[in-house]
């Protein structure tokens, strides 16, 4: 391990597609139209200590910042649990405002994304969708990679292999990346898709926004930002897609929107459709019992008629007619005199 201060690895390629990268890197990459990002801490992430991991988590997120035009972003599961210990999610932004999807390794759940990092990976997408399965495997011919790692610092000098998308080798003509898209609302930069739905949500509730002042800009634009995601994804579920899980999932993200907004008409709908779906499950339940009553009945009554069918053969008419009529059991026994 080299001494001294790291500099930031500057890659320049306008015609890459394909990044991925094995440890944390200090790097500045300039691409406008990045599709696929592979992140992968393979382990050596947590054998360090506290002091070092906390620091690690600066530079992890410093990295993710420039890869903020990716497309479709795909995390090893050493390398989303470290996004999930960062303890200061909630005070950036998100970087990827070009997101399509964020594939989750298998042995990670989506509902263990927190509402910070949630808001983290999606705050500046809200179109984009989380899975942990992919309809085809993602190419992946660049590779950055960091070894040997010490201290918690990034490799003096990582290596660095680029690909671009017609595969001609190396490219490393110079690029910017693209700017953000934001749009103004009441002085405050969001994203710009957003201003319609923040000037509608202050039209119908201005009350949202009674007690939303803090001398934090990043902040309020952040949490603006958070705002708009979740009641874009609020508004469009659907009600076939609604689950208790769901429910509980939704009640504790508003429960943080809480500390910002004034949202009671979010929480107040949140309940009715806890009550409605409580209710219906129920209504299923009692359905699911008639069903079942009625495959009973349908059952005891086949059994009757087999019966009444074997009672015949054994019997014949008079048994018929001792069963229908109720009749003396010494009926016909004796003639008339």
């Amino acid at each position: 391990m080299e001494s001294g201060a790291k500099k930031k690895q500057r890659i320049l390629a306008p015609k890459l597609r394909n990044f991925s990268s094995v440890g944390i890197l200090s790097i500045t990459l300039e691409v406008p139209e990045l599709e696929n990002v592979l992140i992968k801490l393979n382990g050596w992430f947590w054998n360090m200590d506290w002091i070092y991991r906390k620091k690690l988590y600066r530079l992890f997120t410093d990295m993710l910042s420039g890869l903020g035009n990716a497309k479709n972003l795909t995390f090893d599961l050493n390398s989303i649990e470290a996004l999930s210990a960062a303890d200061f999610l909630a005070s950036l932004p998100s970087p990827f405002c070009n997101l399509k999807i964020v594939k989750l390794p298998l042995k990670y759940k989506e509902s263990s994304i927190s509402t910070d990092l949630r808001n983290y990976l999606l705050g500046s997408s809200p179109r984009a969708t989380i899975v942990t399965t992919l309809p085809q495997i993602m190419p992946m011919p660049v590779s950055v990679t960091s070894q040997n790692v010490g201290l918690g610092e990034p490799l003096a000098n990582p290596t660095v292999e680029l690909v671009d998308s017609q595969g001609a080798g190396n490219d490393c003509a110079s690029s910017s990346r693209e700017k953000k898209d934001f749009g103004l609302w009441q002085g405050y930069e969001v994203n710009s898709e957003f201003v319609v739905l923040l000037d509608l949500i202050m039209k119908r509730y201005p009350e949202t926004f009674e007690h939303f002042i803090t001398k934090n800009k990043k902040l309020c634009t952040m949490r603006l930002n958070m705002l708009c995601t979740s009641v874009n994804a609020f508004t469009t579920t659907t009600m076939t897609e609604i689950d208790a899980e769901m429910i509980t999932e939704y009640r504790t993200l508003f429960g943080d929107l809480q500390r910002s907004f004034n949202i009671k008409w979010l929480v107040s709908r949140l309940n009715y459709i806890e009550q409605f779906h409580f209710s219906q499950n129920e209504l299923h339940a009692i359905d699911s019992s008639i069903d079942d009553a009625k495959s009973k009945l349908l059952v005891l009554q086949n059994l009757r008629t087999e019966k009444m069918t074997k009672m015949q053969e054994a019997f014949g008419t008079m048994g018929t007619n001792l069963v229908s009529t109720a009749g003396y059991i010494g009926d016909d026994l004796l003639p008339s005199p």
